[in-house]
């Protein structure tokens, strides 16, 4: 291997929810159900930060204030009256005040911005593969090696389970 170290793999890991250290190689179904219990954690987790949040943000409106400091740490919170643009009713806006003489086209673009993105669709790229030759060589040039290390795992709750 050149230009790679091994990193040896951890034999144990400890739960944030609970702190409790576990064996990797403990049996998979005994993985699956501490990865199924930290998954419910995380939901807990997602309600509570949501229900502080929103408290946080009534007694910052309240103060009219959106900064909290704490001891070590500094809490900043969003104004209220917040407003999201339509980005498909924005441009013509736009173009329509710089048509009319309101606004330059630089102000226009300052204020909104075109982005193209492409989202590979994994089942058509494979429909092209199979036409093989230059059609899969040239797409197989487009490819990267996933790092092992962002592959997910699912877990869903069966009912009764």
């Amino acid at each position: 291997m050149t230009g790679e170290q091994l990193v040896p793999r951890p034999t144990q890991a400890i739960n944030p929810a609970t702190g409790e250290v576990h064996a990797l190689d403990a049996p998979s179904t005994e993985l699956a159900e501490s990865l199924n219990a930290l998954k419910q954690w995380e939901a807990q987790a997602r309600d509570f930060k949501r229900l502080v949040s929103r408290e946080l943000h009534e007694r910052m409106d309240r103060d009219a204030s959106w900064t909290i400091h704490a001891p070590g740490i500094e809490v900043r919170g969003e104004s209220p009256g917040r407003v999201e643009y339509d980005p498909e009713l924005l441009p013509l806006a736009l173009a329509e005040l710089v048509e009319a003489g309101y606004i330059s086209e630089d102000a226009a673009r300052e204020a909104c911005e075109q982005v193209t993105t492409y989202k590979p669709k994994v089942r058509g790229i494979n429909q092209l593969r199979k036409l093989g030759g230059a059609v899969t060589e040239r797409i197989d040039e487009c490819a990267t090696p996933v790092d092992p290390e962002r592959r997910r795992i699912t877990v869903k709750t069966r009912e009764g389970a």
